[in-house]
């Protein structure tokens, strides 16, 4: 039986082969996917900021103007100016969902 040091000094251990040691360069040819910048679509999540009534249920699409398609509400740059407009416009009883368009999963915050 070899000693326990043979496998690190590239010898056999129990049956089993030493090391092997790959050129740096070698590395890419064996990981093909290691070196790869990951496409823009692979990078980004869309999200939307949508304000919400939550009484009726509506999404706000303009002033005096709400839908039940959160697809044809208006999309704020951020929750805070959804918040901002609800406070202008009187909207009591409202929250920011932030909806991600790759799937059906939304956040939904209550205005404080």
């Amino acid at each position: 039986m070899p000693a326990l040091n043979s496998f690190a000094e590239g010898g056999d251990f129990e049956g089993l082969p030493g090391p092997r040691v790959f050129a740096e360069d070698a590395l890419p040819a064996l990981l093909p996917g290691l070196n790869r910048q990951p496409e823009p679509s692979e990078l980004t999540i869309t999200m939307r900021v949508l304000l919400r009534d939550v009484t009726t249920g509506l999404y706000f699409c303009q002033p005096q103007e709400w839908t039940a398609e959160s697809g044809k509400a208006q999309n704020f740059k951020h929750s805070a100016e959804a918040m901002n407009l609800a406070r202008a416009h009187g909207v009591e009883n409202a929250e920011v969902v932030l909806a991600f368009e790759e799937s059906s999963y939304a956040v939904s915050l209550p205005l404080p």
